[in-house]
């Protein structure tokens, strides 16, 4: 009899047990393991949504996005304690008119350095003009919801949602990179020889509760000084033979090299130029490999007369895209100030990737005429172009 009663015993404290974990919500019986991960089926399983991201590793156990073709997105968090799927947070992204065809949206997400939570970015056709294809997601003081531009060089979680392309926060093109998150939108230069536009990147970190820029491919006009034009003649002689020193008498072009650099959609950005100098009547010439944004210093005018400011050197590039080079549109360009017009592909802010800021006073760029460089251990230290 004893031992019909300790079976009895067994089978109810098993019984209970059972009845516990299935009270608690836990998947999995026993005590919690940090080999225990969640399983994309248990996250279709919670959501009721069709599509998922793969979950991201977060302090404390993981997160994910829920998503269908209605626009709605849900995002989810696990946890080694409670071992299931618990929605944390809601929104949408846009869903264009079924006249432009199946939507066709992808999420991905990633725990960005420095961050508790992930973020997550969706990809589609937001817009239906191919302006507004990314929308980021991520928590914040007011919840989940969108990444938007906050104050200068800002972006923040905004915790709204995303219903249309005027929405803030949509975006040409999203992506993760190394722990940031980066965006690049079309600028207003052409460049290649097919017309792609020029990419205006910018790369942000997070601190503080938002993400703060930390670099862009964006060029910006600053005053300078230029070398002077009292500098001797280049010599005749081959590049080998050139001494350290100031020179004038040149002709000087450029080539660019651009590449796909990661995964960017539109990868259209400038990674070196070798700029191409040789001496009036020379037999030789130089070639000197420089970054994109080695500062070319070009004069501008001002209503208190010349002024000299930097340019990339990629604004000398030539035979890329026909007539439409860069350095043919820049010369006796008239900026905003005198006419109102014909400045916009240097002077806005957000698009420009050569930017001349208003704040400059410049009126009119100067011809790019004759240059004076200056060499140091056959190495280009400065580039001067002289008004014709």
């Amino acid at each position: 009899m004893r031992w019909t009663w300790l079976w009895l015993a067994l089978l109810l404290s098993i019984a209970a047990g059972v009845t516990i974990v299935w009270l608690t919500g836990h998947q999995v019986d026993g005590p919690p393991s940090a080999d225990v991960k969640p399983t994309e089926s248990g996250l279709l399983r919670a959501s009721g949504m069709p599509m998922l991201t793969a979950p991201v590793a977060v302090p404390g156990g993981y997160e994910a996005a829920a998503w269908d073709k209605t626009g709605r997105v849900t995002f989810w968090k696990w946890t080694s304690a409670s071992r299931m799927w618990s929605k944390i947070g809601a929104s949408t992204y846009p869903v264009l008119p079924p006249s432009f065809g199946t939507p066709s949206t992808t999420i991905t997400g990633a725990l960005l350095t420095g961050m508790s939570d992930a973020t997550f970015i969706a990809n589609g056709s937001f817009s239906g003009d191919g302006t507004g294809n990314s929308i980021a997601f991520t928590n914040g003081p007011r919840g989940w919801g969108t990444i938007a531009p906050g104050p200068v060089g800002t972006l923040i979680p905004t915790g709204n949602k995303s219903t249309d392309n005027t929405t803030p926060g949509n975006s040409y093109t999203e992506l993760f990179h190394s722990g940031y998150l980066e965006i690049s939108e079309p600028g207003t230069l052409p460049f290649d020889p097919n017309g792609e536009e020029w990419q205006v990147e910018r790369t942000y970190a997070w601190s503080a509760g938002g993400f703060h820029q930390v670099s862009t491919t964006q060029f910006t006009a600053a005053f300078a000084s230029p070398l002077p034009a009292t500098a001797p003649p280049f010599p005749t002689a081959s590049c080998q033979g050139v001494r350290s020193g100031t020179y004038k008498n040149l002709v000087v072009s450029a080539s660019t090299t651009f590449t796909s650099r990661g995964s960017l959609s539109r990868p259209y950005l400038p990674t070196s130029v070798i700029l191409h100098v040789y001496g009036d009547g020379a037999v030789g010439g130089c070639d000197f490999t420089v970054t994109p944004d080695f500062p070319v210093v070009i004069s501008a005018a001002t209503v208190s007369g010349t002024a000299w400011i930097i340019a990339p050197a990629w604004v000398l590039t030539g035979g890329a895209n026909g007539n439409q080079d860069i350095r043919d549109l820049l010369p006796g360009t008239q900026l905003s100030g005198q006419d109102g017009l014909g400045a916009t592909e240097f002077q806005d802010p957000g698009f420009s990737p050569y930017y001349i800021p208003k704040s400059l006073g410049t009126d009119q760029i100067g011809q790019l005429g004759s240059p004076v460089v200056s060499i140091h251990n056959r190495q280009l230290a400065a580039l001067t172009l002289l008004p014709s």
